[in-house]
């Protein structure tokens, strides 16, 4: 079975750790995992590298979700399962990765810093998206405060819950892009295309923050605020991946959280509250 690795719990075990959860699934490292890696702090990159175990091709790398969207545009059928879309060929990681040495000069830096400024627009338009949630939910406007979290979380059932309205969102999307008739029908689309599973966990992502900043980005947003938007990006397509493979191992409590709404019955690794003999036993 094909898992999805995300990096709170990348960070948390260790190399003979993933080694066990590899005899097991086919896991997966998706571009979103492999951006914070080397865009986080050194010592986190350091630690997080030292946990993949020193072979060749200790894990599968996946591509974006754009990847798989043009699949799914081109293909007329839905991406899964992930391991087909996965990059061919043997790598092995840099071994300075390992030890801090590793240096970000010539076409790797430039390529960094191209993928920043690619996650800060997508950053924007996520948070813009998250602040407008609400027209999709007029029972959550203009009630008392204090019924507004019971009123998110029937929400958020009604997005696990409830395809078609799944559907009439994915629908009111395309007429606002005016996108291509390339795209899949909302009659289309479930569970198994990623177009279904972007709009259920963005919209589940965007009520979390709509909630947490009661609709408004706040006047004083710096720094702080838009580290945090980027996270609950990063979060958001950890969750895309997961509930098409339907296995994530994640120690991030939201992310468990939504992955457990979403996917009430498929398979959750995490190391939250449980020791290390107990994560290899649930294996």
């Amino acid at each position: 079975m094909e898992l999805i690795l995300d990096k709170s719990f990348l960070h948390a075990v260790s190399s003979h750790e993933i080694s066990e959860i590899s005899r097991n699934y086919f896991v997966i490292m998706p571009d979103v995992l492999f951006y914070e890696l080397i865009t986080t702090r050194e010592d986190s990159r350091r630690r997080c590298f030292n946990n993949i175990p020193d072979l060749e091709n200790p894990v599968a790398l996946l591509p974006g979700i754009g990847e798989l969207l043009r699949y799914e545009i081109n293909m007329k059928r839905p991406c899964i399962p992930l391991s087909e879309r996965c990059l061919k060929g043997k790598y092995r990681f840099n071994t300075r990765l390992r030890d801090g040495t590793f240096q970000f000069f010539g076409e790797v830096s430039e390529e960094t810093v191209r993928l920043t400024a690619e996650t800060e627009n997508y950053t924007r338009d996520f948070i813009e998206i998250c602040m407008i949630v609400d027209q999709f939910f007029p029972e959550i406007k203009g009630i008392p405060f204090k019924k507004f979290p019971c009123a998110i979380q029937a929400a958020k059932n009604k997005i696990a819950c409830n395809p078609d309205f799944i559907r009439s969102i994915y629908q009111s999307f395309i007429e606002h892009e005016n996108s291509s008739s390339d795209w899949p029908t909302p009659s289309q689309i479930d569970g198994d295309w990623a177009f279904f599973r972007r709009v259920q966990c963005q919209l589940l992502a965007a009520l979390r923050l709509f909630l947490r900043y009661q609709g408004r980005i706040p006047n004083d947003a710096g720094v702080p605020f838009w580290t945090n938007a980027e996270h609950y990006l990063h979060d958001f397509y950890y969750l895309i991946f997961g509930t098409l493979t339907g296995a994530l191992a994640s120690n991030d409590r939201e992310v468990i959280e939504d992955f457990r709404l979403l996917c009430p019955k498929r398979i959750l690794l995490t190391t939250l509250r449980r020791t290390t003999q107990e994560v290899k036993t649930s294996l």
